[in-house]
């Protein structure tokens, strides 16, 4: 059975974010927000560690700010998913391993939405905007499409379902 976060939940996790990032007077834009808490999916641990390895990428970045960047974001994602439980990390990794990069931003464009599920071409415009903002070239849609099935298999540690034709 499914995990669905309730709307109270959801409010805690915003709520964690936003005090850690009061405590370290960080900056921190409600898109990276929203992200945080749909990533962690009812999880406050999750939300604590990513919120932790967020600041001390900001902090280390070395340069002289206080305001989150996307760029901070995926640092500190990758960096916790490097710490999470070995089941959790070997997943995600079984999930990335061919086309890393691809692979990981279609999983970023999966999860950035407050909608647990999605129609692929909602995805395709996130994994655009995520690719816009990396300065990377998004696939084509025939190949993204491709991906996001391939991330249905178990090959790739079926870390995405199909609910119905062009659901996720």
């Amino acid at each position: 059975t499914a995990h669905w976060p309730t709307r109270d939940a959801n409010i805690a996790l915003l709520e964690i974010v936003d005090e850690a990032a009061e405590a370290v007077d960080m900056g921190i834009d409600d898109t990276t927000r929203f992200r945080i808490a749909r990533i962690s999916d009812g999880f406050p641990h999750f939300t604590h560690l990513l919120c932790e390895k967020l600041f001390w990428t900001v902090f280390e970045d070395g340069q002289e700010t206080n305001v989150v960047e996307p760029e901070h974001f995926q640092v500190a994602l990758y960096n916790t998913v490097e710490a999470i439980e070995p089941e959790l990390k070997e997943a995600y990794e079984n999930a990335t391993l061919k086309y890393k990069s691809d692979y990981e931003q279609i999983l970023w464009a999966v999860a950035d939405h407050h909608e647990l599920r999605r129609q692929i071409k909602d995805i395709y415009e996130s994994y655009c905007e995520i690719c816009y903002q990396m300065g990377r070239e998004p696939l084509k849609k025939e190949r993204f499409y491709n991906r996001m099935n391939n991330l249905k298999s178990e090959r790739h540690a079926s870390i995405l379902i199909g609910n119905q034709a062009g659901w996720y």
